[in-house]
């Protein structure tokens, strides 16, 4: 069965890629955008804002239910990290701990991070309006940096006049995080590093820093540095002097020129505005990349034909089991059976890969296989439901005319004498959603192997789980974004066992069951 299930992954992972020929992404957007485009991707998908993936999910099938909750931890430039809560229970409400019927809980962490991504588009030769994206986001980057370099350059030419200390701007715009900036733009920034701008009246009106009433400030000088000189006058004592030096900071906020009859004018600059629009623009100068890549991302949504990712996830996890169980012992001499309250602690983690590819109208496919090895329990032999009566003689017995009767819903082993125990878990796991324009279908199929001590007397469990069904995704009124994922399906516990029952008052291995939610989320457009 693994084999078969291996060689199915493969034929259909060479399936996809070959459906279409990824045509270079990189040459609609630039590499640092199409990276950022592929983490907003990635963040949709495991996070989302519209689908129950983040948030409350619902499961319920024969007598258990399910409630999951899932939220955002921490999301950076190469990876996000999200926190899972399932909570199953079967009658009744959820209380972590509660004695009465089975209850499980387990929380994982979800570490994802992308490894590879494809967009493609119409060809520029063959579409005008990729043609036109591409100019635009080329062009606009271009833009952007020579308006940015202008404003810088004349702002440090006005500090520059004002004796007001200014950045060495050759220095900041070296600096490795910006290489990319200036990689195709070298003039641009060959002028930030050169270039000269001459300081005149027409310059400080167009950045509207002419402010007549304020102070002069030519005859003055100011200092800003305390300087303390450090004197020992003797090896037990330290005594300082502090020594207040004046700065060179003799700021001229003034400017003269002629006016049109040849008068000589005299205008004053304001400085705590140009202090104030000079360290914003070289602060702008860490977002300017931002705004360059939310642009093209921006402008080339329009021409995205469909879009891909591949990623991998590392998830380790914590599961708290409860169950009320009988079991047979026979050291006790006054009855043959005993309730036993199961309260089993299980931890360990799994890594997947990934695939996700998606066409316009909500059409995709997404792929997930995972591998998860944990420690385990016996926790699932317990499978019998019953209700059982119990005589309660504690206040005094036949004798005294008192005879209680207490009924308790128990889970029995159909090894009377297997007692609960813990193990070691290996399973394997993979499954398929494809959908069109909304409706889709959906399988998972599994292989679990469950191993023992061989003092603890318990036999390997080891099963083939299996779901199939189908997918209808329901959007809001005016059909702009997706509320939930309908799935409706029936699985069986184990493909290796006959589903048909065993005897007539039993169940079969067949389940039939709803979910709303998807182990992903989803976007309408690219």
């Amino acid at each position: 069965m693994k084999k078969v299930i291996t060689l199915f992954m493969i034929l259909l992972s060479t399936f996809i890629l070959a459906q279409e020929v990824d045509v270079n992404s990189n040459e609609i957007v630039a590499n640092s955008t199409f990276d950022k485009l592929m983490m907003q991707d990635l963040n949709f998908l495991v996070n989302g804002e519209n689908t129950p993936s983040q948030g409350l999910a619902i499961e319920i099938k024969d007598n258990e239910k399910t409630l999951s909750l899932k939220g955002l931890l921490i999301q950076e430039e190469k990876f996000v990290i999200t926190l899972d809560g399932t909570f199953a229970v079967d009658d009744g409400v959820y209380f972590f701990d509660e004695k009465g019927g089975s209850k499980t809980s387990d929380f994982t962490v979800n570490v994802f991070i992308p490894t590879g991504g494809s967009r493609w588009y119409d060809l520029a030769k063959t579409s005008t309006k990729t043609q036109r994206t591409l100019l635009h986001n080329k062009i606009n980057k271009e833009y952007i940096l020579n308006t940015y370099a202008i404003t810088l350059k004349r702002l440090q030419s006005i500090m520059e006049h004002t004796q007001l200390p200014v950045e060495d701007l050759g220095t900041i715009i070296d600096k490795e995080k910006y290489k990319t900036l200036w990689k195709d733009y070298p003039l641009i920034k060959k002028f930030i590093k050169e270039g000269k701008v001459e300081v005149n009246k027409k310059l400080l009106e167009t950045h509207k820093l002419i402010d007549n009433d304020a102070i002069v400030l030519k005859e003055r000088t100011y200092s800003i540095l305390n300087i303390e000189d450090k004197k020992e006058k003797n090896s037990r004592k330290k005594v300082y002097d502090t020594i207040i030096k004046p700065d060179p900071f003799k700021i001229n906020n003034t400017i003269k020129y002629a006016n049109d009859a040849g008068d000589s004018i005299v205008s004053v600059i304001n400085i705590p505005k140009l202090l104030r629009d000079y360290e914003t623009n070289l602060e702008a100068l860490d977002s300017i990349a931002t705004k360059i890549q939310t642009d093209e991302i921006t402008q080339a949504s329009k021409v995205w034909n469909s879009k891909s990712i591949w990623y991998m996830n590392v998830s380790p996890f914590y599961k708290r089991e409860n169950k009320d169980v009988l079991i047979y012992d026979t050291s006790i001499e006054d009855y043959d059976t005993f309730k036993d309250d199961i309260n089993g602690d299980l931890f360990g983690g799994s890594i997947g890969i990934n695939y996700y590819k998606q066409w316009k109208k909500s059409s995709f496919i997404y792929v997930s296989g995972q591998v998860k090895m944990a420690r385990a329990s016996n926790f699932s032999n317990f499978n019998k439901k019953r209700t059982l009566s119990f005589t309660d003689n504690a206040l005094g017995g036949e004798d005294n005319g008192i005879n209680l009767v207490q009924e308790d819903v128990l889970y029995i082993n159909s090894n009377l004498e297997e007692k609960y125990a813990y193990g070691f878990l290996n399973e394997f796991r993979g499954e398929i959603y494809l959908t069109y324009k909304g409706i889709g279908l959906f399988t998972q199929v599994g292989y679990l192997n469950k191993s023992f001590k061989k003092e603890k007397d318990i036999d390997r469990i080891e099963t083939y789980p299996f779901r199939i069904g189908a997918l209808i995704n329901l959007k809001n009124k005016d059909k702009t974004k997706n509320l939930t994922t309908l799935q409706l399906f029936v699985d069986r516990s184990d493909l290796s066992i006959d589903p048909t029952p065993s005897a007539p008052d039993q169940a079969g291995d067949w389940r039939v069951g709803f979910k709303l939610g998807l182990p992903i989320s989803l976007k309408n457009k690219l």
